[in-house]
């Protein structure tokens, strides 16, 4: 069964400890429902940086009231935690654990019917990509998963 689409990525400043998520919905037909962009403070790690898109992407579906949905991103590694039963006991274990409950939750803090997948991105060249990033005012630079090869 074709579903809604949620596409996550990530981006990491380890210099400042935040990242930045970007998020793209698209319905059964590809076209777009919604776009949202999130800064965070406080992150350790790249892999906390792509757990948190993660996470932001679920909320934002139970917001827009999506009972099935397919999780897209780019990280093999929080997809692979994301799609376990099992608590997850490294470092970013709660941002796992939030995600895990929320793919089982059906009390309107969850989305019963999602799945997970790992989007495989075209590759950037990234070397002129650090030095705009570093200026908050080129965030609108950091390039998504999500924006190629939609459906």
């Amino acid at each position: 069964m074709p579903r809604t689409r949620i596409y996550f990525d990530g981006a990491f400043d380890s210099s400042s400890f935040t990242s930045a998520t970007g998020l793209v919905v698209r319905d059964m037909t590809g076209n777009l429902m919604a776009l949202k962009s999130i800064i965070h403070n406080n992150i350790s790690s790249s892999f906390a940086a792509e757990a948190h898109a993660c996470l932001e992407g679920i909320k934002l579906g139970i917001s827009l009231g999506l009972q099935s949905a397919t999780i897209m991103g780019d990280s093999k590694t929080i997809i692979k935690k994301s799609q376990t039963t099992s608590p997850d006991k490294s470092v970013i274990g709660a941002i796992i654990n939030d995600i895990q409950n929320r793919k089982r939750s059906s009390d309107g803090n969850g989305i019963p019917g999602i799945c997970f997948h790992i989007k495989e991105c075209q590759k950037l060249k990234i070397d002129g990509k650090r030095k705009e990033l570093q200026n908050p005012d080129n965030l609108h630079a950091i390039p998504t998963c999500a924006s190629m090869d939609m459906p």
